[in-house]
């Protein structure tokens, strides 16, 4: 789930790279600018997949890779469901 999150945002957030070109040549930083913006971009990425994973409902995701594994082997099996169960 988070590959194709990963190499979207990676597609998306590093644009950030103009502002390591606006860094490095406009204000004259030169290579520290130029990391800057990578840096900024990674850190954007960062921040981003990290509130996916904050929100994603774990037990859910279980739920429905127990059920893919369960009917790529051709078993059906009810699962008991706990009062933890949300």
């Amino acid at each position: 789930m988070l590959n194709y999150y990963e190499v979207d945002f990676y597609m998306l957030v590093q644009p950030c790279s103009p502002l390591g070109c606006l860094l490095g040549y406009k204000a004259k930083l030169g290579v520290k600018g130029l990391w800057g913006g990578m840096v900024c971009g990674t850190a954007l990425q960062t921040l981003i997949l990290l509130f996916i994973v904050y929100r994603t409902n774990w037990n859910k995701e279980v739920e429905q890779t127990t059920e893919r594994m369960l009917k790529w082997e051709g078993q059906h099996i009810e699962t008991e469901k706990t009062s933890d169960d949300v």
